[in-house]
C-alpha cells in the first residue's frame, strides 16, 4: 500500500493502449505503477528537509514505535477518523502497521504537502504518455512477444520454482527451447518498460 493505490492504472492503461486486453494492461500497469511510485515520490521528496524526510520515512520504512511515536503527538485519535476506518474496511487483509503506516503517509502529506493528489495526478499522466510512446517505439508485434512471454514462459518458471536454482533451471530451460526472436524482444520491451520512470522524468523535464 502506497499513496498512489487509489489510481486506478488498470483501466487507465486499457483505455490508453486501444490492442490491450485486460490481462495486457495488468502487466502493463505493474510497470506503470512502479514508475508512477518513483516519480511521485521523487517530486513530493524534492526540497524537503532532513527532518521531514526522516518523519517521512517513518510510514515509508513501517517503523512501527517511529509510526506509534509519531501517532501519540501528532494525530492519538486515528482510528475514530472516518478516512482510516475507510482505509480499514477496504483493506480487510491488510495488517495493522500497513494500515497505521499508509493512512500516517496520507494525513503526514495532507499537512506537509497539500498538492499530493496534484502530483499524484500529474504523475500518472506523464507515466501514461511515457508507456504510450514505448509501445509506439516498440511496436506492437514485440509489445505482443513481451505479454506473451510473460503470460506463459516466465509465469511457469517463477510458478514452478521451488528456490533459486529451481528458478534458474527454469530460466534456462526457456532460454533453450523459445523462439529467440521471441525472446530478443522481449528481451528489448524488458528493458524499455524498466525504464518507464526514467522516460516519466525527462518529458517532465522537457515541459
Amino acid at each position: 500500500m502506497t499513496t498512489t493505490d487509489t489510481v486506478n492504472l488498470v483501466d487507465i492503461v486499457r483505455e490508453a493502449i486501444p490492442f490491450f486486453t485486460q490481462e495486457d494492461a495488468q502487466i502493463a500497469a505493474g510497470y506503470a505503477y512502479r514508475a508512477l511510485e518513483m516519480r511521485t515520490g521523487e517530486i513530493l521528496t524534492k526540497g524537503m528537509s532532513d527532518e521531514m524526510l526522516d518523519e517521512f520515512g517513518l510510514f515509508t520504512d513501517k517503523d512501527k514505535d517511529g509510526i506509534e511515536a509519531w501517532y501519540a503527538t501528532n494525530h492519538p485519535n486515528y482510528a475514530s477518523d472516518k478516512d482510516y476506518q475507510h482505509l480499514a474496511e477496504a483493506n480487510p487483509d491488510v495488517d495493522q502497521l500497513d494500515l497505521m503506516a499508509e493512512y500516517g503517509a496520507m494525513v503526514w502529506l495532507r499537512y506537509n504537502r497539500p498538492d499530493y493528489p496534484d502530483v499524484v495526478k500529474q504523475s500518472t499522466d506523464t507515466v501514461v504518455t511515457a508507456l504510450q510512446d514505448a509501445i509506439l517505439e516498440l511496436g506492437e508485434e514485440a509489445v505482443r512477444a513481451w505479454l506473451g512471454l510473460h503470460r506463459t514462459a516466465w509465469a511457469w518458471a517463477f510458478n514452478n520454482a521451488d528456490d533459486s536454482d529451481s528458478l534458474m533451471t527454469n530460466i534456462a530451460a526457456i532460454l533453450l527451447h523459445e523462439n529467440q526472436e521471441d525472446l530478443r524482444q522481449w528481451a528489448q520491451a524488458q528493458a524499455v518498460m524498466a525504464s518507464l520512470a526514467e522516460r516519466a522524468r525527462i518529458l517532465d523535464d522537457n515541459e
